[in-house]
């Protein structure tokens, strides 16, 4: 389909504090998000899975650094949410609750996982997480290293 998406890049701008002219700053690192967000993939928009991220780690924050790097990606801050993994885990695990495989696959290889690490709700692993909010949960195990992901190339 053609389709022209816009966002605004306000939320990523902010006043120039010690500028002697009406002058804005950017956060870039808020612009690489919505300029992900404009030329994303086409389906994972199409498929519009809310992904549930969780951190089992026990380390702090990770949840927020993977959050980022799916933001870089195209997965909109309204399609994430982040919570902490009810325990601690040594596999990072992908859940699809939603058949939304498309956007499931895309995680996997974004966080450099093989595809075994990709299961639905018919699987019994699944069971622990049939009452998630997300369509997809993603749960960070100790394994999780944000230096093993596929980081997006800038431009």
């Amino acid at each position: 389909t053609n389709e022209i998406r816009m966002v605004s890049i306000a939320s990523a701008t902010y006043p120039c504090g010690e500028c002697f002219a009406a002058k804005l700053d950017a956060d870039w690192d808020k612009v690489e998000e919505l300029k992900a967000q404009v030329f994303a993939d086409g389906k994972i928009q199409a498929e519009g899975a809310l992904v549930e991220l969780q951190n089992g780690t026990g380390q702090q924050g990770l949840d927020e650094e993977f959050a980022s790097l799916l933001r870089r990606r195209g997965i909109s801050e309204q399609d994430l949410l982040l919570s902490d993994a009810v325990a601690v885990r040594s596999r990072t695990l992908i859940v699809d609750l939603s058949g939304k495989e498309y956007t499931a696959q895309k995680l996997a290889e974004w966080l450099n996982l093989p595809g075994d690490r990709i299961i639905d709700i018919s699987d019994p692993a699944a069971a622990g997480f049939t009452e998630s909010t997300g369509d997809i949960v993603v749960v960070l195990g100790s394994d999780a290293r944000l230096t093993t992901a596929v980081l997006p190339t800038g431009n």
